[in-house]
């Protein structure tokens, strides 16, 4: 049987020593204890921070959705701040581009995106374009906005092949509901840059350039553009941007063409 030695009966430096040594051991488990619950405390501070900045970024991205739809239905892309689940976003213009802001606790996320520009937003459809009072009008170039504020038609260049020294005198770009946008008698030649009167088309919708109106030559009367091998139109916009179609003529609907 092993003999036990109470420790009140160790000589003293003995006695000393394994005093020591216990204190030693329970202070480098109090320290191993500490270390542990503090590697424990930071790891789930990581894994907080983690967590926000992931809902940061979705937020982010809820944001520029929720702006360039806006902005495709024809509405400022701006919006204040708004919540959103745990987080918050808030979208401001700069020029052509929108910056979102997203929060989600201490995390925040920026992203810049560009628009689209004027251009961009308008289809340009010549499929149907014709001539009206014999040759002597050209019709029917539809223009439909789809996104932005508005889109502002700032100038525009018609030129023809087979070009015998025509020129024409009217521009009028109309809306479905045919108010007028622009109407004026300019005396423009094949190719030449002509500077409207800014047409604003604020709504998603369809609009015509439906009378281009060709000049009448004094002793033979107004030109017979239905002869014309094939045309070229490029409008200019507000915001500097600029789209080009070319097209021929389509099958007149009409005896009047």
């Amino acid at each position: 049987m092993p003999k036990v030695i109470p420790l009140l009966l160790i000589k003293s430096e003995e006695r000393g020593g394994s005093l020591l040594a216990i204190v030693f051991l329970l202070s480098l488990l109090s320290i191993m204890g500490w270390t542990l619950v503090s590697l424990v405390s930071t790891n789930q501070t990581v894994r907080t921070d983690l967590i926000s900045q992931d809902q940061a970024t979705f937020t982010n991205l809820a944001g520029i959705e929720y702006a360039l739809q806006r902005f495709y239905e024809g509405r400022s892309p701006e919006v204040a701040e708004t919540i959103l689940g745990r987080g918050s976003f808030h979208v401001e213009r700069d020029g052509s581009s929108v910056m979102v802001t997203s929060r989600s606790g201490p995390s925040q996320v920026l992203h810049s995106v560009s628009l689209p520009t004027q251009a961009d937003c308008l289809l340009i459809d010549t499929s149907e374009s014709h001539t009206h009072d014999r040759g002597s009008e050209l019709a029917r170039i539809w223009l439909t906005k789809r996104c932005g504020e508005e889109v502002v038609l700032d100038k525009m260049v018609l030129s023809w092949e087979s070009d015998g020294g025509e020129s024409y005198e009217k521009v009028r770009l109309s809306s479905i509901s045919d108010s007028r946008l622009y109407d004026a008698p300019p005396v423009i030649q094949s190719g030449e840059l002509v500077d409207l009167i800014d047409g604003r088309m604020r709504r998603n919708q369809r609009y015509k350039l439906k009378e281009i109106r060709y000049r009448k030559v004094e002793g033979v009367g107004r030109p017979d553009m239905r002869q014309k091998d094939s045309f070229r139109l490029k409008l200019f916009f507000g915001d500097g941007s600029s789209q080009e179609v070319h097209f021929t003529l389509a099958a007149c609907p009409h005896s009047s063409c």
